[in-house]
């Protein structure tokens, strides 16, 4: 009888330092099943951060926001301001003026060319570099406009306000956009054409003017279509004198994606 009790007592023993263990380790394996679901849970918020912050991005560059409706704000990357339609406006677009990069000399030895090529970022809605721009301005008075390489630049004859994406056309494409013709030219010839352009170069004042009724359209890479309107080439827009204006190259122009 001693003999059973002290064998049932160990057996009692035994069998609760059994359970014992097996609660040890269904605890440790509770515990790492908590703690990979909080590590999971913890990737999958940087993941679903990282990708909302990655559709603000083009080209690595960080996008900026334009309020509709609200006050004109200093363009990033550039000099000048850009602003943005109100919300339910018709032909909602933003409003760039006075854009430039680089440094501005109020008083060169040629007043119609300057040593500095102007990018900007239609997407990102600032001004760009060399390595992440959609929008290049170079030649004289940076008055030639041209694409990013795998983008393309067209134009067509229409009112902005009515241009649609169909309007874009292969036909249309060119690689330079500049000077439509230089008027008022002594003769022979009475008019030279360079064409299709944005602007004629009046001779007789040296003054450029922005054509009425022709668009640009821009196609991206990855397809997006943004019509632009450029307007003027001088400080808010108009000459600062009659005959021989200087306050240029300073861009005034609109845009919006289609």
């Amino acid at each position: 009888m001693a003999w059973q009790s002290l064998n049932c007592s160990g057996s009692t023993s035994a069998i609760a330092h059994k359970k014992n263990k097996i609660m040890k380790k269904n605890y440790f394996k509770g515990a790492l099943v908590l703690f990979t679901a909080l590590t999971v849970m913890s990737s999958c918020k940087k993941d679903s951060e990282s990708s909302q912050n990655a559709g603000l991005k083009l080209n690595d560059a960080q996008a900026v926001t334009i309020v509709p409706g609200a006050s004109a704000v200093a363009i990033t990357d550039g000099g000048g301001t850009i602003s943005r339609d109100a919300n339910n406006t018709a032909c909602q677009s933003y409003h760039v003026l006075n854009f430039f990069q680089g440094t501005i000399n109020p008083t060169p030895a040629d007043p119609h060319d300057r040593a500095t090529t102007y990018y900007f970022n239609l997407f990102d809605n600032k001004g760009g570099n060399s390595g992440a721009y959609d929008l290049v301005f170079t030649g004289t008075a940076n008055g030639d406009v041209s694409a990013v390489s795998g983008g393309q630049l067209a134009y067509v004859d229409k009112a902005y306000c009515d241009v649609v994406a169909s309007d874009f056309s292969l036909t249309n494409v060119r690689t330079i956009i500049g000077k439509e013709n230089t008027i008022n030219f002594p003769t022979p010839p009475s008019t030279r054409y360079t064409g299709p352009g944005w602007y004629n170069y009046d001779f007789s004042v040296h003054i450029l003017q922005a054509l009425t009724g022709r668009t640009l359209i821009y196609k991206a890479v990855d397809g997006t279509l943004f019509k632009i309107q450029l307007e003027s080439l001088y400080e808010n827009g108009t000459p600062n004198a009659a005959s021989a204006a200087t306050n240029f190259p300073y861009f005034k122009f609109k845009y919006a994606e289609l």
